[in-house]
């Protein structure tokens, strides 16, 4: 039965994929029978995250997307992909009072910066 939603056999790559959101679209999509490649810091995370996945084929790879000059490297690792799921964020929970510049551009980076520069090498790949 034709399916223009299927991701079967579909390598679709998941920024944030250790926690949260980005953790349960990466179980979902391998239930759905996708090829994932989840990507986040906490190595321990992302292996766990892997364990709770469905199916063969899955990878993670350690990334850290608050360092804009990685993302090249990162990009070059990769297979073709048929998707992409951006999730990778950060938030800053502090009184106003306490909250530094330098914070702010961390969180810039990661939630708006990386992942158009992300997308523009994946695009470019």
């Amino acid at each position: 039965m034709y399916n223009p939603f299927s991701i079967e056999d579909k390598s679709i790559l998941i920024t944030g994929a250790s926690s949260g959101i980005g953790r349960q679209t990466a179980i979902e999509c391998s239930k759905l029978g996708a090829r994932v490649i989840i990507t986040g810091r906490n190595e321990e995370r992302l292996k766990e995250t892997l364990s709770l996945m469905v199916g063969d084929g899955h990878n993670y790879v350690l990334c850290d997307l608050s360092q804009s000059k990685g993302i090249n490297d990162f990009v070059d690792s990769l297979p073709i992909l048929d998707g992409y799921v951006s999730n990778a964020g950060m938030s800053i929970l502090a009184p106003v009072h306490f909250i530094k510049e330098q914070d702010l551009n961390k969180m810039f980076q990661v939630n708006t910066l990386s992942p158009i520069l992300l997308l523009k090498q994946l695009l470019k790949k």
